[in-house]
């Protein structure tokens, strides 16, 4: 089931962000940037994986951060 909900995405108590991104290490506009701008060590890592191909359409992964 799918829920819309108005406000902002990083108060959210959910276990889990999704942040959807292109393949190619580019982190630009729109939720992308936000999720650049407070995760700077995520950006980083997915920076890291697509100069290595390993970011692929479709296939999800999951970035931890130091809190857990």
């Amino acid at each position: 089931m799918f829920r819309a909900l108005i406000g902002d995405l990083f108060e959210s108590q959910a276990q889990t962000l999704m942040n959807t991104v292109n393949c190619v290490g580019v982190m630009g506009k729109g939720v992308a940037a936000a999720f650049k701008q407070r995760f700077p060590a995520m950006f980083e890592d997915y920076e890291c994986r697509c100069e290595r191909h390993a970011v692929r359409l479709s296939e999800p992964y999951l970035y931890r951060d130091a809190s857990g």
